[in-house]
């Protein structure tokens, strides 16, 4: 019973990540919409070169929360259980 309530609780914590990680995407999404306009008008004001905002992205940032290929480990013990990335 104690297993079986632990992988509930790791299943609400997984989907409770997927969600997180797509609200933050669509975030960053409009930050970096934000920043682009900002540029474009400084460029325009100052006649300078747009500095791109996606050259130093991360390899895993477009990655969904499935697809980033992190093992879960079930750890227990008289206490209960817990989960460790």
């Amino acid at each position: 019973m104690l297993v079986r309530n632990a992988v509930i609780l790791l299943e609400n914590k997984k989907e409770s990540l997927r969600k997180a990680i797509r609200k933050l995407k669509l975030e960053n999404g409009r930050m970096k919409l934000k920043i682009k306009t900002l540029n474009e008008k400084v460029g325009k004001l100052t006649n300078e070169k747009l500095v791109d905002v996606d050259d130093g992205r991360a390899p895993e940032s477009e990655y969904d929360y499935d697809d980033l290929n992190r093992d879960f480990y079930l750890i227990g013990g008289i206490h209960g259980f817990s989960y460790h990335v």
